[in-house]
């Protein structure tokens, strides 16, 4: 029974019974000293006897007592009279976030449901909330974030602090006058912390508060280790507070049952519907920070609640502000871009604040710290640049199948007008004076570049000659001309806005061409690769004199800007999982060292948006591209309608290319990014990932006993072959391949993409002796950047460049007649008779292509994320698998980023 009102606990007067939670009861007390109410937390009747949970309720005390923090409730005593062990804590007014949201019923129609008129509605009325848990209306977005981001501040303190609560919950989140206070840690636990800035206060006690096995919390709010009765720790709290956040966004439950058991294999197994999908305008940065918090590893969520509150005020930044228009999905790139060297699409993912190296020169000032600011939030953020004068930003969103849109923004009004739209936007660049953007690319097949006033308007078209019209373009640093080139072109043209074109300039010594600045010293920059996967940085005069090879990295590079007065070119350099904005001096000859300007900024890799950067005339600023991707395999079983998509692996990994094993029992994929890439073997039905050994995408031998996969080593890519756990492994003689597409023949012999990635080259991994052949012959057309080989090897589907058409082809081989099936399609496999090729493109859709007609059918749709990380089907046709990326980006701004430039101080 509870306490009697009117009874003293030392001066403490019982003035209200408040309700039982956790392991104790809780009252309302006047403090008669000090005359003010408090909260009394007593170790419940009955349970006084249990040493063990005394032992807690001791425990509990010092965990709170170890706690100040203004969205922690405070312990103001502790004490023990006539047998009754208690806490005196502050009394708080106002109402849990529970309560809070069970006033926000959501209202059930009436009468026959109507039907759902469309795909999100139709996840939207699917199943049936869990048993005893009610739907409400979500919170709105910003209450939601400033609820989230306070709770994530006191979780950080009380995580460095050493103490997890580990029953985090809505029932204990208190809502208040100062913000939501968290209550009721009855169920901490006390961590040992190894910050060496601990105070005296922290909590070092880490002896067992229960027995092996046993679980506490609350069911919904529980993480997967806390169910299977492993080690709780911090992380634990953050999948908590993922399922909280998803809660208030989506006025449910994270996740549901109709029993306790079907609620534990929710947890377990399934992920929730996307925030987009149930909560459409959540924003992506929100729905993905969301998805890492209830990642089923605790390894792959956040790292720290601080690591949380950074990004909600990020996000919470610009929430209020309208970037644009959302589109369906950013514009997706050819699938090289992830593992070809240079075709790398990095996505910088710094930490709110990251220090540079601080370098102090005799007589001069400390330079300021950099900063970064968001100034996108859509998450669909292709390409972006910045106006010279910082003061307004130019982005594209869209993708190649619906249109591309540039729309442009002032970036203290944050009103965004649409500019211009093509089919395809490839690159953009602002004029000198900010009046203008110059954007590349194509509208239907027709190539250019177009120069268009920066509020909208006529767009005039700038024209080169067909090969050089226009992958990328250039400014003139006086705004009279511009230079325009494509990809895979050995020079550039320049065109001036009257019209009048000048001769092209020939360039060798490369490759593929990435990217091109025109310097403030009169100088065009080029970024390219080499056949050996060498990143070059070269300076050359308009007029083609003068070339100079300013720096050589075997390190990916990606995006190019100047510096205003023409004396620095930055670049990003992609290091393992990690990457940093480097500083190359231009007057430094052909051997200019990369002086690291940002250090160590995690990257994620995606083929999907353009890092690219734009520096403000005052070199102050940086404008670069932000975002997150990962990628995951999902299977779907072809031999059942109605079969549904679902993940077999989860995480934030980056997985590539599965190979399913001639048996139908093991997957052999890429995991990592191109810089930091090793394969990966798994069973089909799913299951833990084994890590094989470094190397790019692998692929299984027609009898089952071997892998093949690129590997790069001293800057050079080469052929390997090992037995199926990547042991023994021996190079093939002469195989340099340009990417790591491989692909077996049906008699044991390997097809490698040539140097120049014109073709792909045949030869036997067994006997070098005999001669390399190409798919095409002596003279191969544009570019076959991957192959399958029928059942009886008589034919090879290709993805073709060919003539400005990135297309699916069949080959006859050897008598090499080709026939173009369908646009914009990657090959996956053949089927069993050989008279339909498995295909799919970079959205989301799998077809089967018709070889005799090229009548396609749609055989399977993914609900999420993009496909160019390639797919591949078991050998009985009945399941394909899938590596299905996710990505968001967005456009970021970076104050004084570079300490060594004096205009940026």
């Amino acid at each position: 029974m509870p306490l009697p009102l009117g009874t003293r606990l030392g001066p403490y007067e019982i003035v209200a019974f408040l309700g039982a939670g956790g392991m104790g009861e809780v009252y309302r007390a006047q403090d008669v000293r000090l005359n003010r109410h408090v909260a009394i937390k007593i170790l419940a009747p009955g349970l006084q006897s249990n040493a063990p949970l005394r032992d807690r309720f001791e425990r509990e005390a010092k965990a709170v007592a170890a706690l100040s923090h203004p969205h922690i409730c405070t312990l103001h005593d502790i004490g023990h009279q006539d047998g009754i062990d208690f806490l005196v804590m502050e009394h708080l007014d106002g109402e849990t976030l529970a309560a809070r949201l069970a006033r926000r019923p959501l209202q059930a129609p009436t009468g026959t449901p109507a039907p759902a008129s469309s795909p999100a509605d139709a996840v939207r009325k699917a199943g049936k909330p869990s048993h005893g848990a009610s739907r409400f209306e979500p919170l709105p977005v910003d209450e939601t974030l400033q609820i989230a981001t306070q709770l994530a501040d006191a979780l950080t303190a009380a995580h460095r602090a050493g103490v997890v609560h580990r029953d985090l919950k809505p029932g204990n989140l208190m809502l208040t006058k100062r913000g939501v206070v968290v209550l009721d840690f009855g169920l901490a636990k006390l961590i040992s912390t190894e910050s060496s800035g601990a105070n005296d206060q922290t909590i070092t006690d880490t002896r067992p508060l229960t027995g092996a096995g046993a679980l506490l919390g609350t069911l919904p709010y529980m993480a997967p280790e806390q169910l299977e009765g492993r080690e709780a720790g911090a992380r634990t709290d953050i999948f908590a507070f993922g399922a909280i956040l998803f809660e208030m966004l989506t006025g449910r439950r994270a996740f549901s049952g109709d029993s306790q058991a079907s609620l534990i294999a929710a947890i377990l197994e399934r992920e929730p519907a996307p925030l987009t999908v149930l909560a459409p305008g959540t924003p992506a940065a929100l729905d993905r920070l969301v998805r890492k918090c209830l990642a089923k590893d605790p390894d792959v969520r956040w790292q720290s609640a601080s690591d949380i509150a950074d990004e909600l005020r990020w996000i919470e930044a610009g929430s209020g502000v309208t970037a644009g228009v959302t589109t369906a999905a950013a514009v997706r790139r050819s699938r090289r871009g992830w593992f070809v060297a240079a075709g790398v699409a990095a996505l910088v993912l710094a930490a709110a604040v990251t220090a540079p190296v601080w370098w102090k020169t005799q007589g001069t000032a400390p330079a300021p710290e950099t900063t970064h600011r968001q100034i996108t939030h859509s998450g669909e953020i292709v390409m972006a640049a910045m106006a010279p004068d910082a003061r307004m930003i130019a982005y594209v969103t869209g993708d190649d199948e619906k249109g591309m849109s540039v729309f442009v923004r002032d970036l203290a009004e944050g009103q965004a007008v649409e500019i211009l739209r093509r089919r395809l936007v490839t690159d953009m660049k602002w004029m000198p004076d900010g009046s203008r953007v110059v954007v590349a690319g194509f509208d239907n097949d027709v190539r250019g570049a177009w120069s268009v006033p920066r509020l909208g308007g006529d767009a005039q078209r700038l024209r080169a000659e067909a090969k050089f019209d226009a992958a990328y373009v250039t400014i003139a640093p006086d705004g009279s001309a511009v230079a325009l080139t494509s990809m895979d072109r050995h020079g550039f043209q320049v065109v001036t806005f009257d019209g009048q074109r000048r001769a092209p300039v020939g360039l060798e010594g490369f490759q593929w061409l990435y990217d091109f600045e025109w310097t403030a010293d009169d100088r065009i920059a080029l970024l390219t690769v080499d056949s050996a996967g060498a990143f070059i940085v070269w300076t050359v005069l308009p007029t083609g004199q003068d070339l100079r090879r300013l720096h050589v990295s075997v390190e990916p590079l990606e995006g190019l800007c100047s510096s205003p007065d023409g004396r620095a070119l930055y670049t990003f350099r992609h290091r393992n999982e990690s990457s940093e904005v480097v500083r190359l001096r231009t007057d430094a000859g052909n051997n200019a060292e990369a002086d690291v300007v940002l250090g160590g900024l995690p990257v994620a890799y995606s083929a999907t948006a353009r890092l690219d950067c734009s520096v403000s005339r005052d070199g102050r600023r940086l404008q670069y591209l932000r975002g997150s991707a990962q990628a995951n395999l999902w299977k779907v079983e072809l031999d059942k309608d109605g079969a549904v998509p679902s993940a077999i692996t989860r995480g934030t990994a980056l997985f590539a290319n599965p190979s399913i094993s001639p048996d139908g029992r093991w997957i052999a994929a890429a995991v990592g990014t191109a810089a930091n890439s090793h394969i990966v073997r798994l069973p089909v039905t799913g299951g833990e990932p084994v890590r094989l050994r470094p190397g790019g995408p692998p692929v299984w031998s027609p009898d089952g006993k071997q892998l093949a996969f690129v590997e790069t080593q001293g800057g050079s890519r080469r052929v390997w072959i090992s037995d199926p756990d990547g042991q023994g492994a021996t190079q093939v003689s002469g195989a340099a391949p340009s990417n790591p597409f491989l692909t077996w023949l049906p008699d044991g012999r390997i097809a490698w993409s040539k140097s120049d990635a014109t073709d792909f080259q045949i030869g036997s991994p067994s006997d070098p002796s005999q001669a390399a052949e190409g798919i095409q012959g002596d003279k191969p057309v544009g570019w076959i950047l991957d192959a399958r080989f029928s059942p009886r090897g008589d034919q090879v589907a290709v993805y073709w460049n060919r003539d400005n058409r990135r297309s699916l082809w069949v080959i006859a081989w050897p008598g090499r007649q080709a026939r173009e099936l369908a646009r914009d399609r990657w090959p996956i496999a053949w089927s069993a008779n050989g008279e339909w090729v498995y295909s799919h493109n970079e959205k989301r859709d799998v077809f089967r292509v018709s070889v005799a007609t090229g009548r396609s059918e749609v055989v399977a749709r993914f609900p999420t994320g993009s496909l160019e990380f390639g797919c591949d089907i078991t050998p009985d046709r009945k399941t394909l698998i899938c590596a299905v990326q996710e990505q968001q980006s967005d456009a970021w701004l970076a104050e004084h980023f570079d300490p060594r430039n004096p205009r940026a101080r």
